[in-house]
């Protein structure tokens, strides 16, 4: 039972071809699982600011995350004030996005309750530096909660034992974030963002591509993360 819960944790090493390398992510993953959420939070937040002639903003990865609907996820950025000549646009963003899968775990006799969900809430200043190039720098606070109960204790896998993996893990941190955005054509953009989480000591980036106007390839940077890149594919309207 705890081995099928266990990967409704880590869907992504399932398909690994190196049983040790797979094996030893797994273990480094499941018990560093706050700071897998925290990249998930990350990976699904929009925080380049709006576009001039938008008020509001809304967008959802696809991949790898939500197909299929391991971490369906929704980002909505709306302008508070306009961008004017000695004033940068003044944007809030909204996010959240929970593994839906894990919910399937309350099937099994042994655990009680199974949830993971992260949400944020941020403020960015915009400023134009050239037609077509912006600053934009913010704030954001990130939150979010993993629990999962079990009805009683047991053994583990045979390798690990769940009762040793932080599972219940609660966020609560600032992350604070600058970078560019730079306009190519009338339906693309580039945007590239570099941030850090004090409390955790966290450093991040992100390397985002536009392009017929409402898809969006990225990439999410953690140097500390269990796994480095995380490529995402979004859509925004």
């Amino acid at each position: 039972m705890k081995k099928f819960l266990f990967l409704f944790l880590i869907p992504s090493l399932v398909f690994a071809g190196f049983k040790e390398w797979g094996a030893e992510k797994a273990i480094d993953l499941a018990t560093r699982f706050d700071e897998v959420l925290f990249d998930l939070e990350i990976d699904s937040s929009d925080l380049s600011g709006l576009p001039k002639d938008k008020r509001f903003k809304l967008s959802f990865n696809l991949l790898p995350f939500t197909i299929p609907p391991i971490f369906p996820n929704i980002s909505i950025k709306g302008r508070v004030f306009k961008e004017k000549k000695r004033m940068p646009q003044v944007a809030f963003s909204l996010n959240y996005g929970e593994i839906l899968g894990l919910r399937l775990a309350e099937k099994i006799d042994d655990v009680e309750r199974a949830r993971c969900y992260t949400y944020g809430a941020g403020l960015i200043l915009k400023k134009t530096l050239k037609s077509d190039i912006s600053l934009f720098s913010g704030v954001k606070k990130i939150g979010g909660k993993s629990e999962v109960f079990l009805k009683e204790k047991g053994t583990g896998t045979g390798w690990f034992s769940l009762e040793d993996i932080p599972i219940n893990v609660r966020l609560n941190e600032y992350a604070f974030f600058t970078g560019l955005y730079i306009l190519r054509g009338k339906n693309g953009f580039w945007s590239v963002t570099s941030g850090i989480i004090p409390g955790k000591k966290k450093l991040f980036s992100k390397i985002e591509l536009g392009f017929r106007k409402h898809w969006v390839f990225g990439l999410g940077i953690y140097p500390e993360g269990t796994f480095v890149f995380h490529p995402t594919l979004g859509l925004r309207w």
